[in-house]
């Protein structure tokens, strides 16, 4: 009975999530869910406790990773310890904390991928079928119904959750952990969860036609997840000191020295994991915008003009608190280095800054009609100038917004690369010859120089695609997505199947992602980047002129059609 009220009390707060629970959380779906969470739980601790080293009344023999040993003077060979009643000496510690992980990587793959599943495959079926459309006409907001979805679809998987974390918190404190860090975790899987549910609603919206793709991308962000907070929980400098014995001092030093916006980070896991949780819930943030008018409208743009400069913002923010951490420092703090290949900060941020463009180009970029109907019908609207209705305007194209994005990125690192009171510079790897991709160093003119050549790309690149997303062709969107994977990967395809004439394609690779890193590589002279900078200004402007001409042309041809059919023929 009471939970009958419960149920009905939510029907009237939210009838989506009224439905889901009611239709879901039946006595043999509970049932079924807790049994399941339980034997889980019960084989894996039989397991980790079948891998306890076993008494055989021997010494030297026995060896485990959960017991304390040491050399035996007596057999001359290393053995488990005993205490003074003769019992092996077991590290409960190490061993609770194995447990821990597994529980936690088990836990931590319901949450996300198999509740990505669900939310993935219940929105496209809804989509499939139509019922979204009805429930658009419904008075409910897309606030209450999308709630609905992402708490009541995989309630089940709440249940299984919460039966799993009494053993989980008890193996956790029992390793020595501390009620705030077990605190900090489920605030960060909680913050975490909300994000991708929110980017898995927004991609069933989009994408409700291609659950596999869901599906797909689904199993590679829970992995990239599980790798991140491995991470923040186990890799982190306290971890490090607390439970792992050989610990690699350079990864050490590395996440030591990691800072943002001289916050100790690295040496603060709490901040890094706060850090990482405020950063999950922006995502959210802005996912549920994107959401709230795609819901309400199908055809309009995920974001305004307005919002994507805000969002913009916020990010080259974000990338600038880890880049300021490099004033105080003689040299660049490498952000990644893997067979002896390092990629320095200004590159991995300039590489993100071109992404970042791109994505923004495709989310503030009107469909086909709507442009076609700003084209024809613009004249109309005195309200605004032309420049104003390119900066701001729903329906109009997204190439003046894509210059101001350009402009915000090369004016917020301008000034961080005019106030670094250093050069960067580093060693050559003696391991590889330099006509591989080996960081050698790079002055204040060359990252200068590198931001101007990614702006050009971004101007390139952005207008291309808006001139293939105008295409009357039904398949555009693949065709503009296939086209930009060409331009970002060709030079990589001409470097793979000629690495030793890598001298002779500089040219191309400046047209690349890469390019910036081929030039702080020093790898491209003046006289390559100044044309290069030039020929991608000069394609560029011819293709927003052409876009411009394609976008008119399209917008008046209706117009003297209908004339033409009203004008009354002559004899």
């Amino acid at each position: 009975m009471v939970f009958n009220r419960i149920i009905d009390h939510l029907g009237n707060i939210n009838p989506q999530l009224f439905r889901e629970l009611k239709g879901r959380l039946q006595p043999r779906n509970v049932l079924i869910a807790i049994g399941g969470s339980l034997l889980t739980q019960a084989m894996l601790f039989l397991v980790f406790w079948s891998s306890l080293p076993n008494d055989t009344g021997l010494t030297n023999n026995i060896r485990s990773q959960y017991c304390v040993s040491a050399k035996i003077p007596e057999f001359n060979a290393y053995g488990c310890l005993r205490d003074s009643f003769d019992r092996l000496i077991i590290d409960w510690e190490h061993w609770w904390w194995n447990l821990c992980l597994v529980l936690s990587a088990v836990i931590v793959s319901g949450l996300i991928l198999a509740n990505l599943f669900l939310i993935v495959g219940d929105l496209s079926k809804e989509q499939r079928r139509g019922t979204i459309d009805f429930i658009r006409l419904s008075p409910q907001s897309a606030r209450t119904f999308l709630i609905g979805k992402l708490i009541g679809v995989p309630s089940l998987v709440y249940l299984a959750v919460l039966s799993a974390l009494p053993l989980h918190a008890i193996s956790a404190l029992k390793s020595g952990s501390l009620p705030n860090d077990l605190a900090i975790f489920y605030v960060v899987i909680c913050a975490s969860c909300c994000a991708f549910y929110s980017l898995a609603a927004l991609f069933s919206l989009l994408f409700g036609k291609q659950p596999w793709l869901g599906f797909t991308l689904s199993g590679a962000l829970t992995y990239i997840y599980v790798w991140i907070l491995h991470g923040l929980f186990v890799y982190n400098i306290d971890s490090l000191n607390r439970y792992w014995r050989f610990r690699n001092d350079m990864y050490y030093h590395e996440i030591h020295d990691l800072s943002w916006w001289f916050l100790p980070t690295g040496n603060i896991p709490v901040l890094t994991q706060l850090l990482f949780s405020l950063g999950c819930a922006v995502v959210a943030y802005w996912a549920w915008i994107a959401l709230e008018r795609r819901y309400q409208n199908p055809k309009s743009t995920l974001l305004t003009k307005g919002q994507s400069y805000a969002l913009n913002w916020s990010i080259s923010f974000c990338l600038l608190g880890f880049g300021v951490s490099a004033w105080r420092r003689d040299e660049a703090v490498t952000w990644v280095r893997q067979n002896g290949l390092s990629y320095t900060q200004p590159v991995i941020f300039l590489i993100v800054n071109l992404l970042l463009v791109l994505a923004l180009t495709i989310l503030i970029t009107p469909s086909r009609q709507a442009l076609h109907d700003w084209a024809r019908y613009r004249h109309l609207d005195r309200r605004y100038s032309r420049i104003q209705d390119l900066l701001w305007g729903k329906k109009s194209p997204a190439t003046l917004a894509t210059i101001v994005h350009v402009s915000l990125i090369t004016f917020v690192w301008s000034i961080w690369i005019l106030l670094l009171n250093h050069n960067f510079t580093g060693k050559a790897n003696p391991n590889f010859d330099d006509s591989y991709l080996v960081y050698h160093g790079a002055s204040k003119f060359q990252i200068f120089a590198s931001l101007l050549l990614v702006a050009g790309l971004l101007l390139l690149y952005s207008t291309v695609i808006q001139w293939l997303l105008f295409l009357k062709h039904p398949k555009r969107g693949m065709f503009a997505a296939m086209s930009l994977l060409l331009m970002l990967g060709a030079p990589l395809l001409s470097l793979a199947f000629s690495i030793g004439w890598f001298d002779r394609l500089t040219w191309a690779w400046t047209f690349s992602v890469f390019g910036a890193s081929i030039f702080l590589a020093s790898k491209v002279s003046l006289l390559h980047l100044g044309l290069s900078f030039i020929s991608q200004l000069a394609i560029a402007t011819a293709a927003m002129f052409g876009f411009f001409h394609h976008l008119n042309r399209v917008g008046t041809s209706d117009v003297k059609q209908l004339m033409a059919k009203d004008t009354p023929i002559q004899d």
